[in-house]
């Protein structure tokens, strides 16, 4: 066997919060003795960002205490989003399970039998009165899950994407990666590999790298204009390609829940952060103007906003977002309209897989076809959880309206509504969604089985309806419990007094 030859130099480029992510992991799980730099420029990034509940692993992994990184953020916590369709319909997505298992039978599945009995509503309740996320989002009540809520509440994150950003680079800094403020003007390949060799910038100096990492965003300086990996577009999927941020003043009961509309041009977001309100706007700029994007994003935030800030993004994902010894980050690598999932979820997706197939000074081809394997299943699968949103029913059957026109749904969304639409059946958790994330959007689009578990049968329907009130009832008072979320934030995690520099 020949030992490893280990990486001397990795080199990130570009400052932006997806960029100080990558080297705080790296400085963190990096074989001793390899140099992290990071060329740190300005970076086009949303203004305010939402991370999914597997974000709290991500920050355990680097060490970082959730409570000083919300404050320095000026973050809340996210316990599920609230949705309002075209038509005016809403529906909710709680984060963690549904109810408990009765006998090895999940609880939906008793749920879609007494429904199908038409058994009143008010004995068995709503979907989301087994979820004690949305049970306590919709109470604006939050705690950190202890014992047996551990498997029954789940959460993440609203973040100021600046502040979040800056918080990082202090702690990836404090870790010894190097930070050098300038723009990459020119990139030296080796002419027999085609590997990097050094980036040139634009104060003259030359940096050397082993394995070199884009987070410079949309433009992805490395991997597109170096490197020409290429781009499957799926704006015909996805039109959104601009979007539009502006600030109202922060909300007293400051919800646990982020909320999301529909509206003619677009998505139309609502994130509580502790010093403003985030709203957002994503539209299709071939059909809608900035002028008209603004006026309408300041009607629904209300007086007082100040703004606004663009960001343009082409939906898609990078044929190769590991080319040669470079490795593509965030919206540098994918980017996906931001529904449910933000570039932070990509990038903390795209950064883990990294950290699992480190390479040496090495051929790096293996690695590279396994990550980009792993995340275009990731990003296929964040694409079908953002259009799922989009799906109704016609004539009994699912399509995509999209932009007011219908759409073919993918094969692999597809196959997942089709499967639940028989008798219930979810895939099982091997991606970034967890089964009860499809089953509260499935359901909440109005996507119902036709049947449910036959399994479900050998549950008496009059032990079902008391395992429904117990569960209710407890999960209310559990709720009830909690302290108020803008208690809880200005107990443990208000937000500091200094604030980062605005872009």
């Amino acid at each position: 066997m020949i030992p490893p030859a280990r990486l001397r130099d990795i080199v990130v480029v570009g400052g932006g919060a997806v960029g100080w992510m990558a080297a705080a992991a790296l400085a963190s799980f990096a074989a001793k003795g390899t140099r992290i730099t990071v060329i740190a420029f300005a970076v086009e990034e949303p203004d305010a960002q939402t991370a999914m509940a597997t974000h709290k692993g991500f920050h355990s992994l680097l060490g970082v205490e959730e409570h000083g990184m919300l404050a320095a953020s000026a973050g809340t916590m996210r316990l599920g989003a609230l949705f309002t369709d075209i038509d005016g319909r809403t529906y909710s997505h709680g984060f963690g399970d549904f109810g408990l298992d009765l006998d090895g039978i999940a609880l939906y599945q008793m749920w879609l039998r007494a429904r199908a009995a038409g058994e009143a509503p008010r004995v068995i309740g709503d979907i989301d009165d087994y979820n004690l996320a949305m049970v306590a989002g919709k109470m604006g009540r939050f705690a950190r899950p202890i014992g047996e809520n551990r498997a029954m509440i789940d959460y993440g994150y609203h973040f100021d994407t600046v502040r979040y950003g800056a918080f990082l680079k202090d702690h990836a800094t404090s870790l010894g990666v190097d930070c050098q403020a300038s723009e990459v003007v020119d990139v030296a390949r080796d002419a027999e590999s085609g590997a990097i060799v050094s980036l040139a910038l634009a104060d003259g100096r030359t940096i050397m790298g082993d394995l070199f990492v884009d987070c410079s965003g949309a433009p992805a300086v490395l991997a597109e204009k170096a490197l020409g990996t290429g781009f499957e577009d799926w704006s015909a999927l996805l039109p959104c390609n601009r979007a539009v941020w502006v600030n109202a003043a922060a909300l007293a009961d400051l919800p646990p829940l982020s909320a999301v509309g529909v509206q003619p041009p677009g998505w139309h977001r609502r994130l509580p952060l502790q010093r403003q309100t985030s709203h957002d706007l994503s539209f299709d700029a071939g059909r809608t103007s900035d002028e008209a994007a603004i006026a309408l994003l300041n009607r629904l935030a209300g007086a007082g906003t100040d703004g606004p800030l663009f960001t343009a993004r082409r939906m898609g994902r990078r044929h190769s977002p590991w080319a040669y010894n470079c490795v593509a980050l965030g919206s540098a690598a994918a980017a996906i309209e931001p529904v449910e999932a933000s570039e932070l979820d990509l990038a903390r997706a795209g950064i883990m897989t990294l950290l699992s197939l480190m390479p040496d000074r090495g051929p790096m081809l293996a690695e590279a076809n396994e990550f980009e394997r792993v995340m275009a299943q990731e990003t296929a699968e964040q694409r079908d959880f953002a259009l799922l949103h989009q799906v109704v029913i016609e004539n009994g059957e699912p399509v995509l309206r999209i932009a007011g026109e219908r759409s073919a749904l993918p094969d692999s969304l597809a196959h997942r509504i089709a499967l639940f639409r028989g008798r219930g059946r979810l895939l099982p958790g091997s991606g970034p969604w967890s089964p009860g994330d499809w089953l509260a959007v499935m359901l909440g689009r109005g996507i119902i089985p036709a049947s449910w578990d036959p399994l479900a049968d050998d549950i008496e329907p009059a032990r079902a309806r008391q395992n429904f009130l117990r569960l209710a009832t407890l999960f209310r008072q559990s709720a009830e419990t909690m302290p108020r979320h803008a208690d809880y934030i200005a107990h443990h995690c208000p937000a500091q007094s200094s604030s980062a520099p605005r872009a």
